[in-house]
């Protein structure tokens, strides 16, 4: 069978082609997020957003901007830096950047990026709002990388079936830092979450949060779970607040290589039906005990906590300066109901 010079190559030709498209793909996604509007100092980023059209790059040089946002579609907000371009509320009782998805069928999706986002202040008369760094709600997903939440009502609060992503952020001084409730979603990862002057993270109704590679530290409270909540702690360091983690109701957690120090209280503290898999933590000089339940002897209540507890190999220190009869290691005493065999780390 004679074989056409042009199909001998054919093979080669479709290998050559694909080898071509992998190498300038990447060419091709950075020049698609290039930016495609940049706005300076002086010119309104709201205008920008609304004369945009779904996907639009918007991108902001140094400096700063007394706006406040709301974002209704798909597009991506990009600073020079963060510190370097603020975004600052100048509207009383309302969020400064507000993403809501309006459609219950479609989604949108908001990136924000190199960027401090800063200064909501005074109460809002309209229910579910309030002068939060970022609000999203409704479908609205929002990315935020590289960005500072500082000094709002609240840092940064997640309604409905909303959903965040946080990354590489610093979310501080605000009233507290994260909120999620209703069914929201969050995933945050070595994120900076201090000095806020409630909670750090507040998960509440049925809401799911994800924390990995988080530092916590400073709040009034670190993390506190509601309701029937979900969340995942992973290789966090939460210290230096009133309590390390507490969860009520039936709130359930799984924590894992975390270092839980030197919190005022307890490190982590569990009450009512809640359901905690605590596995190979560091739980070190906390003011009062590493773990302890919400009952007697623990606490001067007349409670009973008929949560569940699982997990292995925690290393669990109690302060050399503790006052007789206060606090430990673990309350009720270990071993022992309701503690599993194996919880603690042998020496």
């Amino acid at each position: 069978m004679t074989i056409w010079p042009w199909r001998r190559f054919q093979g080669t030709s479709l290998t050559l082609a694909i080898l071509i498209l992998v190498l300038i793909a990447p060419a091709f996604a950075q020049h698609a997020a290039e930016c495609m509007v940049s706005i300076h100092p002086g010119e309104s980023i709201q205008e920008a957003i609304d004369q945009a059209t779904e996907k639009t790059v918007i991108c902001l040089t140094a400096g700063t901007w007394d706006e406040n946002l709301k974002i209704e579609k798909s597009l991506t907000l990009r600073g020079a830096g963060e510190g370097e371009t603020i975004v600052k509320a100048v509207i009383e009782g309302c969020p400064v950047v507000w993403i809501e998805g309006i459609k219950k069928d479609r989604q949108i999706t908001v990136a924000i990026s190199n960027l401090t986002i800063i200064g909501g202040y005074g109460e809002c008369q309209t229910a579910g709002i309030s002068a939060d760094g970022l609000l999203v709600r409704g479908t609205g997903h929002a990315t935020l990388t590289n960005c500072a939440i500082r000094k709002n009502y609240g840092g940064i609060r997640v309604l409905d079936s909303a959903q965040a992503t946080v990354t590489d952020s610093v979310i501080s001084e605000n009233g507290f830092g994260m909120g999620l409730v209703h069914s929201a979603q969050a995933t945050l990862t070595s994120c900076t979450i201090s000095t806020n002057k409630w909670h750090g993270i507040l998960v509440m109704d049925t809401a799911h949060a994800t924390v990995a590679d988080c530092s916590i530290s400073e709040n009034n409270g670190g993390i506190k779970l509601f309701d029937s909540s979900q969340t995942t702690i992973s290789a966090c360091t939460i210290s230096d607040n009133t309590f390390g983690i507490e969860l009520v109701d039936s709130a359930q957690t799984t924590i894992s290589y975390c270092t839980i120090s030197e919190n005022r209280d307890d490190g982590i503290w569990l009450a009512d039906t809640a359901q905690a898999k605590i596995d190979q933590n560091k739980i070190i000089s906390n003011g009062n005990y590493g773990i302890t339940l919400y009952q007697h002897p623990c606490y001067d209540t007349k409670g009973i906590f008929a949560g569940q507890l699982s997990g292995s190999k925690n290393l669990i220190v109690a302060p050399d300066d503790l006052a007789p009869h206060q606090g430990g290691t673990l309350c009720p005493d270990y071993p022992g109901d309701p503690w599993p065999d194996g919880f603690l780390k042998e020496n």
